[in-house]
C-alpha cells in the first residue's frame, strides 16, 4: 500500500507541475499578445505626430483616411485645449488639401469649445479659399478686432487682417 501512495504523489506532482508550465506559458503568450497589440494602435497624442500621420496618408492620395486620423485622435481626446488645437489643425490640413466644408467644420467645432484666434483663422482661411467672401470677412473681422489697442492679435498681423478685409471687401 506504501508504493501505491508513493506512486499517487509522484502523478500529483506531475500533474500540477504541468498545470503550472501551461498556465506559465499562457501567460507568456497573453504578454506578447498584449505588447504585439499595443505597438499596433500606435495612438499619437500630439498635433505634430497627428499631422504626420494625416501628412503620410495624403501623401499617398488618401485624404480620407488622414481625415479619420485628426478624427481619431479628437473623439479620443479630453483636455479642451488639446482637441481645440487638433480641431485646429485638421481645418488647416483639410482646408490645404481642397476639403474645405470639413475645415469650416473643424474650425466651427474649435470655436464652439474655446475662443481661440487660431480657429478664427482657419474658419477664415477656409471660408475664402471656398469662395465664401461674406463668412470669410465675418472671420477677419474678428482677428482685426482683436488686433486693436490691447488685442490679442495686435501688431503686424492686425495691419495684415486690415488688408485682407479691403481685398475682400472690394
Amino acid at each position: 500500500m506504501a508504493k501505491i501512495n508513493i506512486q499517487n504523489k509522484k502523478i500529483v506532482v506531475v500533474a500540477v507541475t504541468t498545470v503550472l508550465i501551461i498556465v506559465i506559458l499562457a501567460l507568456v503568450v497573453m504578454k506578447m499578445m498584449l505588447t504585439n497589440l499595443g505597438e499596433n494602435v500606435d495612438t499619437p497624442v500630439s498635433v505634430d505626430e497627428v499631422r504626420s500621420r494625416a501628412s503620410e496618408y495624403a501623401e499617398n492620395g488618401d485624404i480620407d483616411k488622414a481625415m479619420a486620423v485628426y478624427d481619431q485622435q479628437i473623439k479620443q481626446e479630453d483636455n479642451s485645449e488639446h482637441k481645440t488645437k487638433l480641431l485646429v489643425d485638421k481645418a488647416h490640413f483639410a482646408a490645404s488639401h481642397g476639403k474645405y466644408d470639413e475645415a469650416v467644420a473643424a474650425g466651427s467645432q474649435a470655436i464652439e469649445i474655446g475662443s481661440d484666434l487660431s480657429a478664427a483663422l482657419a474658419l477664415a482661411k477656409a471660408y475664402e479659399a471656398k469662395g465664401d467672401k461674406e463668412q470669410a470677412i465675418k472671420y477677419y473681422q474678428i482677428l482685426a478686432d482683436a488686433s486693436g489697442e490691447g488685442g490679442e492679435a495686435r501688431g503686424r498681423d492686425g495691419n495684415r487682417w486690415q488688408l485682407k478685409l479691403e481685398e475682400l471687401n472690394s
